[in-house]
């Protein structure tokens, strides 16, 4: 008997790292945050990017059949496909909150457990990957404009957040 290996669900994302933004595709196993959280896992693969340099200037990566990042770069992923966000098990609570990185400052609502208090996000977060609901992204320092402003959900590493206020 032959083994098959699952199929793997790949979804159109935008991948934020503190250099490039990828326009592509990324092919998680299973719940994608559960995925990214997962200590084991220490880069992504971005299936046919679009590398968006952030500085003005500096080259862009072109002709890529798949690109791989480390996780530790990646700053925020926006999903843009509906189907992987049907998938993701949030949170019922949500915060709003004002998140800021070292170049962009993020606006949306963050989905917490219940008994998470504001002020324990960065230390009890479980993962380093916290979903953003209906979150504006701004950069905060002079850079090449992203493609998008907003996002429904983004996947934000919180080893980038340097600041956050609740609104």
């Amino acid at each position: 008997m032959q083994f098959t290996p699952p199929e793997r669900a790949s979804y159109d994302a935008h991948v934020l790292t503190t250099s490039y933004l990828y326009i592509g595709r990324v092919e998680p196993i299973g719940q994608f945050r559960t995925w990214l959280n997962d200590s084991d896992v220490r880069g992504l693969c971005v299936i046919g990017p679009t590398c968006v340099s952030l500085e003005v200037g500096r080259a862009v990566e072109a002709g890529l059949a798949r690109l791989y990042v480390a996780k530790s770069d990646i700053v925020a992923i926006d999903i843009l496909s509906p189907a992987a966000r049907q998938t993701e098990q949030l949170m019922q609570r949500r915060v709003p909150m004002t998140l800021t990185t070292e170049l962009f400052s993020i606006k949306g609502q963050c989905s917490l457990m219940a008994e998470l208090r504001p002020d324990q996000v960065l230390n009890l977060v479980r993962g380093p990957f916290l979903a953003v609901l209906q979150a504006t992204i701004r950069p905060i320092v002079n850079m090449r404009p992203l493609p998008f402003t907003e996002s429904a959900m983004l996947m934000l590493n919180t080893d980038h957040v340097k600041t956050y206020v609740t609104d």
